[in-house]
Parts: C-alpha cells; sequence; structure tokens
C-alpha cells in the first residue's frame, strides 16, 4: 500500500508528504498510483467529509496563492455544496 507521509502512502520516494508538489507530479505520471491512494480508506474518509476537504485546501499554501490571486475561487472553496458536487465528479 501506498503512503503519504504517516497516512501509509509510501513507496513514493523523495515525493512524500513533505514534497507535496513532487508528489503531485508523480501521481499524474502514475495513473496505477493514482489510483491506488484514492481507493486508500484515508482517502476516501476525507473526500467524504467535505469540511476536512476544505480545511486542507485551505491550509495549502499554493492553494492560499490562488485564491488571494483569483478572489472567485474563494467563494468556490468555502461554499460546502460545490465541493460536495467536485467531489462526485
Amino acid at each position: 500500500m501506498f503512503g503519504m507521509g504517516g497516512m501509509g502512502m509510501g513507496g513514493m520516494g523523495g515525493a512524500g508528504a513533505g514534497n507535496p508538489m513532487g508528489m503531485a507530479q508523480q501521481m499524474m505520471q502514475n495513473p496505477e498510483m493514482m489510483r491506488e491512494m484514492m481507493n486508500n480508506p484515508i482517502m476516501q474518509s476525507l473526500l467524504n467529509n467535505p469540511d476536512v476537504f476544505r480545511t486542507l485546501l485551505a491550509e495549502n499554501p499554493q492553494i492560499q496563492q490562488l485564491v488571494e490571486s483569483n478572489p472567485e475561487l474563494g467563494h468556490v472553496l468555502n461554499d460546502p455544496e460545490i465541493i460536495r458536487q467536485t467531489m462526485e465528479m
């Protein structure tokens, strides 16, 4: 099973929790890794809870920069219904 730092997402080399951009890039290049991560029970729990998901997004520095440069994105991230709809896609 893969791990995300303490979330059991091992096997990601130097692209673990300390390097989220590297991890994202590695997942985009490896669809199987993305599938495994998305099927992880911890990830499923996060995705099933829009409030936790929104909090994680709000704490991400890259997301904060996006919201600062695109204020309408902040409204989207603060709307639980939009987050639920997005997660159901």
